[in-house]
């Protein structure tokens, strides 16, 4: 059975241009959730694990990458209002 529930949200997640990879794997997720596919062999249900993991673990890495460059852009600013302040 479909989670339309699931699907609204998949289908409402926005996502940054250049946050290719999560792209990727919300379009994955929204994809199976569309089709329903449940494995028909342990194989398959195997594969589908091992492309979900890949997926999710490229988007993390991906967003901790974005997060590491708000970081720095916030240390940033805050080094120039410190100087700004001290003139």
């Amino acid at each position: 059975m479909v989670d339309h529930q699931l699907l609204q949200m998949l289908r409402s997640v926005t996502i940054p241009a250049a946050m290719v990879e999560s792209r990727k794997f919300v379009d994955y997720l929204t994809k199976h959730a569309e089709a329903d596919t449940h494995s028909g062999t342990a194989q398959e249900g195997l594969q589908y694990l091992n492309d979900v993991l890949g997926l999710m673990i490229a988007s993390q890495l991906e967003v901790l990458n974005a997060l590491g460059e708000v970081d720095e852009q916030l240390r940033n600013a805050g080094q120039r209002l410190k100087a700004l302040e001290g003139r």
